[in-house]
């Protein structure tokens, strides 16, 4: 019997796992609010944290179309449950649509990949164009899949409370999720008898150059029952403990899952580094007298007083960490601690100066 962690904010099929892998609860990311879309307006501009773009809020951050692995889809359809009723039909068109129905899993429309590629960054969290088949605008906006939803979806945040630390972690945590998705529907579709005839060496996403509804694509056992098969591949994934994930996948999930530890680990690091510089940020003045900074992320900009975003070129690279702001703290503000400057260099707004910086080769 499966026990998924009740407080994880990962899917309940993965949790599990994840868990075993960290040893430890996942960074909770509070700035990244859903129900209160901190990307909208007029949350982009009050929120902890503000953003030099906005989202529009009938599709905040959902101007994506997932690729959903054999085994998700099988989830959601193995599941008839009143409350995701909406998600459950959003599965049933994508594949009576018949575009990128695999026996590896759904992916988007190859025209869509393609408008994504070239333009997501200016539509991203903007266009309704983009946005997601499962989205359910009810209730301020929602997905219809969220029990199920894959792992680029589960990880992907606009803001960070580490910053660009936290953001290298769920980095990882994607790139583990989405080996095990492959690994995980590559081997169901191969236990149910799929040879998935053409793939060659393409995992995911799956079979992206292909727009019609070809029917060679599935054995002749599987043709015309797509649904049954997603279901079958769900009840051979769903009972896996993170062993046997880690069996089927193979020494490429040893490797991530130990670069994910590496980034959990580094969430838990206290020292900070010396000497420090001003990085090279963006500023915009608030209407409120403070200043919104940007490092490593335009969407996650840290909000200072005018006085202390002034006093930041103090931070030259050549006086002592703690030198500095010692001095920032007795001219401009008192309350300028080291947890203050914490924030800054997981922000990116200061950063550590390199080794060939150190040397005098810069």
């Amino acid at each position: 019997m499966r026990i998924s962690n009740p407080v994880s904010p990962l899917p309940e099929l993965y949790a599990p796992w994840v868990d075993e892998v960290l040893g430890g609860p996942l960074p909770e990311e509070r700035h990244a609010s859903c129900s209160a879309c901190a990307m909208c307006t007029p949350h982009a501009v009050t929120a902890a944290t503000a953003s030099l773009k906005v989202f529009d809020p009938g599709t905040k951050c959902c101007t994506y179309v997932p690729t959903l692995p054999n085994f998700l889809v099988g989830l959601i359809l193995g599941h008839d449950d009143p409350a995701t009723a909406s998600g459950l039909q959003s599965v049933r068109r994508r594949i009576a649509d018949g575009i990128g129905v695999t026996p590896l899993g759904l992916q988007p429309d190859p025209h869509y990949v393609l408008i994504y590629r070239h333009a997501g960054d200016q539509l991203f969290g903007r266009s309704s164009g983009l946005r997601c088949p499962h989205y359910v605008p009810a209730g301020g906006g929602q997905c219809g899949i969220w029990r199920y939803r894959n792992g680029v979806c589960a990880t992907w945040f606009c803001k960070y409370e580490r910053g660009r630390v936290g953001k290298r972690f769920w980095g990882a945590l994607l790139q583990l999720l989405t080996v095990i998705e492959r690994h995980l529907s590559l081997w169901a579709a191969g236990e149910l008898g799929e040879t998935v005839v053409g793939l060659g060496p393409t995992l995911l996403p799956y079979y992206a150059s292909r727009l019609d509804k070809s029917p060679e694509l599935w054995s002749p056992r599987w043709v015309g029952r797509c649904e049954e098969f997603y279901r079958a591949a769900a009840r051979l994934v769903e009972p896996l403990g993170w062993r046997q994930v880690r069996e089927i996948a193979g020494p490429e999930v040893a490797v991530v899952a130990g670069q994910l530890r590496a980034a959990y680990s580094a969430l838990e690091a206290g020292e900070l580094p010396t000497p420090l510089r001003l990085g090279a940020v963006s500023q915009a003045a608030l209407d409120d007298g403070q200043v919104a900074c940007t490092g490593y992320s335009p969407h996650d900009m840290l909000r200072l007083p005018s006085a202390v975003a002034e006093a930041l070129e103090h931070f030259d690279g050549h006086r002592s960490t703690d030198e500095v702001r010692e001095q920032i703290a007795r001219q401009v503000d008192d309350r300028f601690d080291r947890d203050a400057v914490r924030r800054l260099v997981d922000f990116g707004i200061l950063q550590p100066i390199s080794p060939a910086e150190a040397n005098g080769r810069c």
